[in-house]
């Protein structure tokens, strides 16, 4: 019994033993988390240390970067300044532009025109050497020519005028032209009154004006169209038979190629080729015959 006592106590012992064992070694646990507790508090506060080392040297590049963002802002400030400036600047310079492009256009303008101005004046220059010498060499040299020239048409048409006037009437009569080309008759040298010949005489100057006339015109224009053609309208009127018989001669020496004679006298009929006999009943004309 004593021993199962002992026994007991000693189990209680050893229990209380292993209690405190284990307690120790909790302890010694603790006391070693303590320990590093304590190693990393220390290791903290040295990196507290650090910290606040590095964050003084922060506080200083703060510091700094302080002063650089008001330089930065300044700097910023300026360069919106420059930026407001230069594009006002380009806007100025967009608008001198476009008043150089339309100077240019002017000066180009104005070149041309000067240009043309001086070909005007060059023109106009010529136009007044060509007008001074109209005005004075030329008129002097036409007025030259045209004296020389009328007075060689004159002479020529003269001498027609007369060629044919001496076939129609006696030989007592003579015409000729004056510088006005109007028919001068003469009588043995004395000069007659158209209103004092008669009849025959009037429609003889009449038709040798023509005749000359119409052969001096040919001779000067050789590309007349008509030049071929002539046209007499009643050449005989108030001619005598002596004057009818000298028109067979009139016809023969007429070179033209046509020659119409409108006529009422019958014996002309005898002088040509083809006769066209024409009547008129109620205003209206009509052809009677054709003959040859």
């Amino acid at each position: 019994m004593q021993i199962k006592i002992t026994l007991q106590q000693n189990e209680e012992e050893l229990t209380k033993l292993r209690l405190q064992q284990m307690k120790l070694q909790t302890l010694e646990e603790k006391e070693k988390q303590f320990t590093e507790i304590q190693n990393k508090i220390l290791d903290i506060e040295n990196e507290m240390v650090l910290f606040q080392q590095q964050l003084s040297s922060l506080d200083a590049i703060l510091a700094q970067f302080g002063s650089f963002e008001e330089l930065y802002l300044e700097r910023q400030s300026k360069l919106d300044l420059t930026l407001r400036e230069e594009r006002v600047l380009e806007i100025k310079l967009a608008g001198l532009k476009k008043e150089i492009e339309l100077i240019e256009k002017q000066i180009l303008e104005l070149k041309n025109e000067v240009e043309h101005k001086i070909i005007l004046q060059k023109q106009a220059h010529t136009l007044k050497n060509w007008e001074n010498w109209m005005s004075e060499d030329f008129v002097q040299l036409i007025g030259f020519i045209e004296r020389n020239v009328l007075a060689t048409v004159r002479q020529e048409f003269s001498l027609l005028f007369n060629k044919w006037f001496s076939l129609l009437v006696s030989d007592t009569l003579t015409v000729r032209l004056d510088d006005d080309f109007t028919p001068i008759i003469e009588q043995q040298d004395y000069e007659i009154e158209y209103s004092a010949l008669s009849g025959g005489e009037r429609t003889a100057v009449a038709l040798a004006y023509r005749l000359a006339l119409n052969q001096v015109i040919n001779s000067m224009l050789s590309n007349l169209k008509t030049r071929g053609l002539i046209i007499l309208d009643e050449p005989t009127d108030g001619f005598s038979e002596q004057q009818l018989d000298k028109m067979r001669d009139i016809f023969q020496q007429i070179t033209a190629d046509q020659l119409l004679i409108v006529s009422h006298e019958q014996k002309i009929e005898g002088f040509v080729e083809h006769i066209i006999k024409l009547s008129k009943q109620d205003g209206t004309t009509k052809v009677d015959s054709i003959s040859s």
